[in-house]
C-alpha cells in the first residue's frame, strides 16, 4: 500500500485503518488454534435462530483493550471511552454480508440450511443512508424494515435503480 492509501481525514475513529488492522489481529489471536474460518463456522454451527445474533456477533466483537482502550490511533489519546475495535454494528454487517452468504455457498448443505434459517430471522442492523433514501421514496417506515433481509432488499433496490437513475424502470415505483 502506498502512504496515500492510509486515509484518516474525515474518518470516524472506529473506522480508522489502523484500528481495523488491530481488530483483525485480535481476531487472528482469538482463533489462532483452530483458524478464523473454522472458529466462525463453529460459532455458526453452535447458534440457533433464537440466539444467533448474540453468538455470532460475540464471535466477532473486539472490545478496545490494552493500547487501544486509551488511544484512538497512534499518538491520539481517547478523551472519553474508546469505541470497540470491532463493534456490534460492524459485526452484524460482516455476518449478513460475508459469513452467512459464504456459509450458504460453501457446499455443506447442513451449514447452508442453517445460514439461510438464521438470515431469515436476523433482526435489522443499523440504518444507513441508502436504506433511508429508499424508505422515503417508497413511503415505508422503519418499523416495516424490521429485519436484515428487508434491509438487504432495500439496498438491492437502491443499487439497481436509485443509484443508477432508473426510477421510471423501478418495479416499486409509481
Amino acid at each position: 500500500m502506498s502512504a496515500g492509501d492510509w486515509r484518516s481525514f474525515k474518518v470516524r475513529p472506529g473506522n480508522l485503518p489502523r484500528r481495523r488492522l488491530a481488530a483483525m489481529s485480535y481476531l487472528l489471536l482469538r482463533y489462532r488454534e483452530e483458524g478464523l474460518l473454522a472458529g466462525l463456522v463453529r460459532a455458526l454451527e453452535n447458534s440457533t435462530s433464537e440466539n444467533s445474533r448474540s453468538v455470532l456477533e460475540g464471535s466477532l466483537v473486539v472490545a478496545a483493550s490494552d493500547y487501544w482502550a486509551e488511544n484512538l490511533d497512534f499518538g491520539l489519546p481517547v478523551h472519553r471511552s474508546a469505541p470497540a475495535l470491532l463493534g456490534e454494528d460492524r459485526a452484524g454487517a460482516i455476518i449478513i454480508n460475508v459469513l452467512l452468504p459464504f456459509a450458504a455457498a460453501w457446499g455443506n448443505p447442513v451449514l447452508a440450511a442453517k445460514a439461510v434459517e438464521i438470515y431469515r430471522c436476523y433482526p435489522a442492523l443499523a440504518e444507513n443512508a441508502p436504506e433511508r433514501h429508499v424508505r422515503r421514496q417508497l413511503g415505508v417506515t422503519r418499523l416495516t424494515v424490521n429485519s436484515a433481509r428487508r434491509q438487504q432488499g432495500l439496498l438491492h433496490v437502491y443499487k439497481s435503480f436509485c443509484a443508477q437513475g432508473k426510477c421510471p424502470e423501478c418495479p416499486l415505483g409509481g
